[in-house]
C-alpha cells in the first residue's frame, strides 16, 4: 500500500499541484527493506529518539513484528538473517519500518486498532461494499511507551494471535469491541452527532470523483455536520479507504484499448487502522 500511495501522491501533485496532495499525509514515513535502508539510516540519525516498527511485507498475525529504538538493532535483525557479511542492503527478506504511534487514543489505558472490510468489486469506476460491522481489537496490557516496554508485544500489538497467549487475555470476547459501540463510546467522550441508522449490514459507494475528494462519502449514518471529533475521525477513516483504492486502480482503458472488460471477479481486503490521541486515524497495512 505504502508503495501505491506514494506513487497516487506524485501524480496528484503532476496533475494538480503539490498543494493538493495533502488528504493523502495518512501514511506514516514508511521505508523498505532491504532497499531502502541508506534513506532509513539517514532518517534515524536526524530523529535519534523516534520509536520505529518493523514489519515482514510476507506475514500475518503479527509473525515477525518488532519495534526499535535504535539503528543496531536493525543490524542485529539482518545478522541473524544469516546473510554473508550481515549487511542490511543484502537482507533477503523485505520488511518495512514505519514510524511508530506512541500516542494512541486509549480506552481503560489499552492500545487499540481497528479492523473494517471492504468489498471492491470495479475500480473503474471505483464501486467498493463497505461491511458495517467492523471492529476494535485491544491489547490485554495497558500501554506504555517506555523504552523498557518495546519488546512487550502484550502491550503494542493487536493481533489476537499474540494476545490471545497473554494472562488476562479474555476468551468470551476476544478482546474485541464492534465498531458500532466503539462509535457510541466516542461519541459519549468526545463528540456527538445524530445518527441516521440504515437498514442493511452494507453500503455503496460508486466514486467518480476527482482526486481530491477524500472524505464523507462512506458512513451517511453520520451527519455531516463536520465539527465533532467522532464524525470527523469516521470521515478520515473512510478518506484512507477511498484514497488507498484509489492509489490502486488501473491506468485509464484508453491507455490500453485492447485490456478486456472482465466482471468475474472481486477483492476483499481487509482494512486495519490505528487512532491516534487526537482522533486522527492512520493505516495499519503492509506494502
Amino acid at each position: 500500500m505504502v508503495k501505491n500511495v506514494k506513487r497516487h501522491r506524485k501524480e496528484v501533485e503532476k496533475e494538480m499541484g503539490s498543494d493538493c496532495s495533502s488528504f493523502l499525509d495518512f501514511v506514516p514515513m514508511t521505508f523498505t527493506l532491504p532497499a531502502d535502508y541508506s534513506l532509513f539510516a539517514e532518517e534515524f540519525r536526524k530523529n535519534p529518539n523516534l520509536v520505529w516498527i518493523m514489519k515482514p511485507t510476507n506475514r500475518a498475525q503479527g509473525k515477525g513484528i518488532f519495534l526499535i529504538n535504535k539503528l543496531s538493532q536493525v543490524k542485529k535483525w539482518s545478522e541473524k538473517a544469516k546473510v554473508p557479511g550481515a549487511i542490511p542492503s543484502q537482507q533477503k527478506d523485505a520488511y518495512i519500518v514505519s514510524r511508530y504511534l506512541d500516542n494512541p487514543l486509549l480506552i481503560g489505558g489499552k492500545k487499540f486498532d481497528l479492523r473494517l472490510y471492504v468489498l471492491v468489486t470495479s475500480y473503474r469506476p471505483l464501486r467498493a461494499y463497505v461491511y458495517r460491522e467492523g471492529f476494535a481489537r485491544f491489547c490485554t496490557v495497558k500501554y506504555s511507551n517506555d523504552t523498557t516496554d518495546l519488546d512487550n508485544l502484550f502491550v503494542h500489538l493487536t493481533n489476537v494471535a499474540i494476545q490471545k497467549h497473554g494472562e488476562e487475555y479474555n476468551d468470551r470476547h476476544g478482546g474485541k469491541w464492534s465498531f458500532k459501540n466503539l462509535v457510541l463510546w466516542l461519541e459519549a467522550t468526545r463528540g456527538h452527532e445524530v445518527r441516521e441508522q440504515p437498514d442493511t449490514r452494507t453500503h455503496t459507494l460508486t466514486l467518480q470523483l476527482r482526486a481530491n475528494t477524500a472524505h464523507g462519502l462512506l458512513t451517511p449514518w453520520l451527519s455531516r455536520g463536520g465539527v465533532q471529533a467522532t464524525a470527523r475521525m469516521v470521515d478520515e477513516v473512510e478518506g484512507i479507504v477511498i484514497n488507498s483504492l484509489k492509489a490502486v486502480q488501473v491506468p485509464p482503458l484508453s491507455l490500453f484499448p485492447s485490456l478486456p472488460c472482465v466482471h468475474l471477479c472481486c477483492e476483499c481486503p481487509p482494512y486495519g487502522a490505528l487512532v491516534a490521541a487526537l482522533l486522527t486515524p492512520l493505516p495499519a497495512c503492509r506494502t
